[in-house]
């Protein structure tokens, strides 16, 4: 058992980590040892954040300092294994719940040694593809379902465009000035077209007409299905919530989106769904 009081300089016994092993996961391992839990370890740490489910991403500096030296590490080690500084856009590529993928070969093996249940970093991220564990093919934690698209089968094409688009979101998600741009594109996409009506009464309309997201619009030119309820598992939650489905329709609309017109980029702006700077970053990022 950990003392009552806080304590302050390295732990007598630290768990050695997994690679890529998240720092939350890790801590809990630590708890474990002295019979505790990862909530209980911080308070005694004396760390700001106590909450084991939002430590990782809202660590302040202050904090991984005191868990570095209590768990014998640097704070470059925690900060790779955690989402600590990381812009607050690209959270929406981060799954605040439980894991967003699972690596099968890894939990197999966590499994055989007797590890309990560890998560790795790489998991919480939606649109990573491979275990920063052991390289394998990652797959989805825990498939959810939409009524509306329970029966659609994505083509290679799909699959493909879905893995180019996720490779550059994972990258861009921890730029300042990109992460911000990447989140406000994803969102417009599947958020509904309303336009405001004028005093007369009148929409604003442009080259958009109001109705479903234009994420359904690119999908299925003869898209006619309900906008509202077609977008809620999707805008209004963390991508890593999506969908399977959804996620790659989404990836393709981006890349579509990304040599469309100016006049649809225009139309998204007069809505306050882009800023402006934002058509330039998203065509560089995006288009072939």
């Amino acid at each position: 058992m950990l003392s009552a009081s806080r304590r302050h300089g390295r732990l007598p016994i630290v768990t050695v980590p997994e690679k890529d092993e998240l720092m939350s996961s890790w801590l809990q391992r630590a708890a474990a040892t002295y019979g505790t839990n990862a909530r209980a370890m911080l308070e005694q740490l004396g760390t700001i954040a106590t909450d084991p489910k939002t430590v990782d991403w809202a660590a302040q500096p202050g904090d991984i300092q005191l868990l570095a030296v209590a768990l014998g590490t640097e704070k470059s080690d925690l900060v790779q294994r955690s989402f600590a500084g990381i812009p607050r856009a690209g959270l929406m590529f981060v799954s605040m719940g439980t894991a967003a993928k699972t690596c099968a070969a890894c939990e197999a093996e966590f499994a055989r040694r007797s590890l309990g249940k560890i998560v790795l970093h790489r998991w919480k991220i939606a649109v990573a593809l491979y275990c920063g564990r052991c390289g394998g093919t990652l797959t989805r934690a825990q498939p959810t379902r939409s009524w509306f698209l329970d029966s659609v089968e994505l083509s290679g094409d799909l699959v493909a465009t879905r893995e180019d688009i996720f490779n550059i979101v994972g990258m861009t998600m921890y730029n300042h000035a990109e992460a911000p741009v990447v989140e406000r594109i994803f969102r417009a996409i599947a958020t509904p077209i309303y336009w405001p009506k004028s005093r007369s009464g009148r929409s604003e309309i442009g080259s958009l007409k109001n109705g479903a997201p234009i994420m359904w619009r690119m999908w299925n030119k003869n898209y006619s299905g309900p906008g509202k309820a077609a977008a809620r598992p999707s805008c209004r939650r963390n991508f890593a919530a999506w969908p399977e489905a959804v996620q790659a329709i989404a990836a393709a609309a981006v890349k579509q989106l990304a040599s469309e017109p100016a006049a649809l980029w225009f139309d998204l702006k007069r809505l306050g769904l882009i800023q402006t700077g934002d058509t330039t970053i998203a065509r560089r990022l995006f288009r072939d």
